[in-house]
């Protein structure tokens, strides 16, 4: 690719890309086709209209053929040879919001995209199938496919901690998935809880409410029962009681009218959303039924559903630390961890930090002891 045409592409200056293909002898019928425009929109460009709309970028990057990464619009090889160095989280987390309203608005009313930081993701993408063939394809099985591999990649690294390759992993999630408003929810759903496992409720809200407008007109009640039980936290942490009763409520009752059956597989794995109910009646300090749900959550469970089983055992051990009900406390923690060593997972070995802390003040041997052993347990 010639450096002037390079350049134009990290510059995002369409209009001299499109010179440099009709004066190469491309027809500008045969280029709007590429694009998937009208000729006269091709016209106005040549004659220098900007073109800023992210999904159009996205769609011009894609129809020629140009790597996303040229054009500072996703990851890719040629994004992997000019690491950054320090980089600030909230600005990432910014980033992500407002490629994802981008995306499903079609306008940056979050701001204008931008291309993530890289830092140390690990692997592209795994478009290995072919972009041809995804496009071959698009709004089909294999599309939507490879994007809920991408968000299941993107959750596996956040929950080991590499927060670049989950960022990197939800865009392209977020890319594939796009005109499928049940599939978004789900991949900003799986964001969502990332995020609130780093220890920013509040911005996992924001991504969780541009899920829930995603799927507003969702006919899977599933969908939007998940999305509210995980908004509740974010309510909570706002100091906003009285929006997080509100999701509650609703999520209740939107539990009990779903057919799991007919879910996706990343909101069909909420079951009759004992855990999300537990999790979100113990943020708004309803203990009793908080345990109850937790319970329920823990008895419905499969056995060999080892990381689940930690997060619900961490959920009871921290209802009946804050209920005052130490021993029984101490207990669902030393089993907690005992599940969460099995597991290996860093982000349910976070979600244990504030039983420690607990513990640690707590006048108390056993406690500090079981403190301790939590702070420093070798995953």
């Amino acid at each position: 690719m010639p450096l002037a045409v390079r350049e134009a592409c990290a510059a995002r200056d369409i209009s001299t890309i499109f010179g440099f293909l009709v004066d190469s002898g491309m027809s500008q019928r045969e280029l709007a086709v590429l694009v998937k425009m009208n000729q006269s929109e091709i016209v106005e460009i040549l004659k220098g209209r900007q073109v800023q709309a992210y999904d159009m970028l996205v769609r011009i990057a894609d129809g020629l053929g140009i790597p996303r990464g040229l054009m500072g619009l996703a990851y890719g090889e040629h994004d992997r040879a000019q690491p950054v160095g320090e980089v600030d989280e909230d600005v990432e987390r910014r980033k992500l919001l407002a490629i994802a309203g981008a995306l499903l608005f079609g306008a940056p009313i979050f701001g204008q995209p931008e291309p993530l930081a890289i830092r140390r993701v690990l692997a592209d993408p795994p478009r290995r199938v072919g972009m041809a063939d995804v496009r071959m394809y698009e709004q089909t099985l294999l599309q939507l496919l490879v994007s809920d591999v991408h968000r299941r990649a993107g959750w596996a690294a956040g929950d080991v901690g590499l927060i670049d390759d989950y960022r990197a992993h939800m865009h392209a999630a977020l890319d594939l998935a796009a005109g499928d408003p049940d599939r978004v929810a789900l991949v900003l759903c799986t964001a969502g809880a990332i995020e609130k496992s780093l220890g920013d409720p509040e911005f996992s809200l924001k991504l969780l409410q541009v899920g829930q407008t995603a799927a507003a007109t969702s006919t899977d009640p599933q969908v939007r029962a998940v999305l509210g039980g995980e908004a509740v936290a974010g309510y909570v942490a706002m100091g906003r009681p009285d929006m997080a009763r509100k999701e509650l409520a609703a999520a209740r009752s939107l539990f009990a009218d779903a057919d799991v059956s007919q879910s996706l597989h990343g909101f069909a794995a909420y079951g009759n959303g004992h855990g999300v109910l537990a999790s979100a009646e113990q943020k708004l300090g309803n203990y009793d039924a908080a345990r109850t749900e937790i319970l329920t959550a823990l008895r419905k469970r499969p056995k060999d559903d080892a990381w689940c089983n930690a997060l619900d055992t961490i959920i009871l051990a921290t209802i009946n630390m804050q209920a005052g009900e130490i021993g029984a406390a101490v207990q669902d923690t030393q089993r907690a961890l005992m599940l969460v060593q099995r597991v290996g997972s860093p982000q349910l070995h976070n979600r244990m930090m504030p039983l420690a802390d607990e513990l640690g003040r707590r006048n108390d041997s056993t406690c500090r002891d079981l403190a301790r052993a939590v702070r420093t347990v070798e995953l």
